[in-house]
């Protein structure tokens, strides 16, 4: 078995079991956020995603991520900033989940939220 001996080292490993430990460790350093919010594997970036460590500016390079797990782990971050959470509603703008979280989002801005209110409305007279 590899030992590691940072957090650097678990980030750079091509193992992604130890590329999630990295990403959701309260002590992990910027460097390391960055790092691993490229990840090739969604595992490890929605484990960073889900990281209240994790820095609002990489969280919100994030934003741009395509894998929808990510995204609604990233709308369910207390951190996420509101530029990101307006990303997430732009890219993904009937996805019922994600909506429901941002509407939620103590960050989301006012105007998403209104939308996705009035959206929910019209929904609502369908039916």
């Amino acid at each position: 078995m590899k030992q590691y001996n940072t957090l650097l080292d678990l980030a750079l490993s091509e193992d992604w079991a130890a590329r999630v430990v990295a990403a959701s460790s309260d002590e992990m350093s910027e460097e390391v956020a960055e790092i691993l919010s490229s990840d090739e594997d969604s595992d490890v970036r929605g484990a960073l995603a889900d990281n209240p460590q994790t820095p609002s500016h990489i969280l919100e390079k994030m934003c741009k991520d395509t894998d929808l797990l990510v995204l609604m782990t990233l709308a369910d971050n207390l951190h996420t900033p509101a530029r990101g959470l307006k990303q997430i509603h732009e890219a993904n703008p009937d996805n019922g989940e994600i909506l429901q979280s941002l509407s939620t989002h103590p960050n989301c801005p006012e105007e998403i939220r209104q939308l996705i209110l009035s959206k929910a409305g019209e929904r609502g007279k369908d039916k």
